[in-house]
């Protein structure tokens, strides 16, 4: 049976109001708007799966929560697409700080008009703020350039072009690895891309006696945007000076879980279908994840339709050891380090020998426990169900993230060099 995009709009606006944990705190006002655009869409047959993907996305944006997220199945007729370029608010312009595909652009030009408007005329003129935050330099400007008929563009040598947008499929895009290098004064520099697997713990083990010898360990978590928190623990080997354990780093939190009737039903189900897997395939299901299967649906069924309940949430018990003697350890931070990443610089930032270096984290880890809505493989829909007390208590990190303790304000120089590595190097 095909679904009605009309009714699985209403059904996911519906899952944000009541179903997801970032509310009220994340609601921008405008999910009223959104809808009145699907209904209209849908009443004048122009509802497919691109404006679909499109006023959805657009909704989810302005809750400036990058946990929620609208994805498209291999059912679904669009592909989400995005510039070939990225792009940093930079003053009044956007600068280019990575070519993808779009080969008319470099490295240090900077888009000055979008569709003929500077970027904050242009962003008055949308309804909400599809770049997510009102800080700029927490900005991100890549669907709104996608949406754009064309830019105006300096180059870095002083000319100037008016460039017809060219759009590309987001899909096609691959993460960069993990890598590891040492510097002539005997620095090694980890960059994490990734925490889905160890293949970061992996470059250091590859590289143990630099990384032994290193007089400083730099480990670079800007483009590291996800990922599992068991596998950045390896890397809590490197940021204490003595061996403890991760329930004497990191504290009991508390926090507040929506056990709606549909985060229910949808938690429950997710269970069910892990358990047939483990009926199917024995050997393609953990022991880790048989106990989280038990202990979900337990606490699921425990708390049934309740709404929100405070629980505890205790750290694994995890034996660090000590780092190597009279290393120093240095993280790269950017908006762009987020979940595990982030979880790391939050966990090792108390430690005397970790100096944080660059731009404060993305502010993702008030919200966890994710839930997904599918819709016969055509859009899936990921948001949390829990949050933490003292986000509900109005002291969360949303829109703030972690500070650094050397900030290096985002320049045009940054184009040309590294500027975050050569100020972590001074340090």
């Amino acid at each position: 049976m095909t679904i009605r995009l009309d009714q699985t709009a209403r059904q996911i606006l519906q899952a944000l109001e009541n179903d997801y944990a970032g509310m009220p705190e994340c609601d921008d006002g405008q999910g009223a708007h959104w809808a009145r655009l699907v209904e209209r869409a849908a009443r004048s047959h122009a509802l497919y799966d691109s404006t679909f993907f499109r006023y959805l996305s657009r909704r989810i944006a302005g809750l400036a929560d990058h946990n929620v997220c609208l994805l498209t199945g291999p059912n679904c007729s669009y592909t989400p697409q995005t510039c070939g370029f990225d792009v940093r608010r930079c003053g009044d312009e956007l600068l280019v700080t990575r070519v993808r595909e779009d080969g008319r652009l470099r490295v240090g030009d900077a888009v000055v008009a979008i569709g003929g408007l500077a970027p904050d005329d242009c962003l008055a003129r949308m309804a909400g703020n599809p770049t997510g935050s009102e800080d700029p330099e927490r900005q991100r400007w890549e669907a709104v350039l996608a949406d754009a008929s064309h830019v105006d563009v300096r180059h870095a040598d002083g000319s100037t072009a008016r460039l017809r947008m060219r759009l590309y499929p987001i899909d096609a895009r691959t993460a960069d690895p993990c890598a590891g290098r040492t510097l002539g004064d005997g620095t090694f520099v980890l960059t994490v891309t990734e925490l889905d697997d160890d293949a970061a713990a992996e470059v250091l083990r590859a590289h143990a006696d630099e990384v032994a010898r290193a007089p400083r360990l730099v480990m670079d978590l800007r483009s590291c945007a996800g990922g599992a928190e068991a596998n950045a623990y390896p890397l809590l080997a490197y940021a204490f000076d003595e061996a403890t354990n991760l329930r004497d780093v990191q504290a009991p939190e508390q926090v507040l879980t929506n056990y709606s009737p549909a985060n229910c039903r949808r938690r429950l189900a997710q269970v069910a279908q892990l358990r047939a897997l483990a009926d199917a395939r024995p050997d393609a299901v953990d022991d880790a994840t048989r106990a989280w299967m038990d202990d979900s649906e337990r606490v699921v069924r425990e708390n049934l339709d309740r709404g929100y309940v405070q629980e505890t949430v205790t750290p694994d018990d995890l034996p660090i050891p000590a780092a190597p003697a009279g290393q120093r350890l240095v993280l790269l931070t950017d908006v762009t380090t987020a979940d595990a990443a982030e979880w790391f610089v939050r966990t090792v930032s108390a430690s005397a020998r970790t100096l944080t270096v660059g731009r404060a984290t993305c502010g993702g880890l008030d919200y966890s426990n994710p839930l997904a809505m599918a819709f016969e493989d055509r859009f899936i829909l990921v948001y949390p169900m829990t949050k933490t007390k003292a986000c509900a208590d109005g002291h969360g990190m949303r829109g703030v993230g972690l500070a650094p303790d050397v900030r290096v304000p985002l320049t045009p120089a940054e184009c040309a060099r590294d500027v975050v590595l050569e100020r972590a190097l001074q340090a």
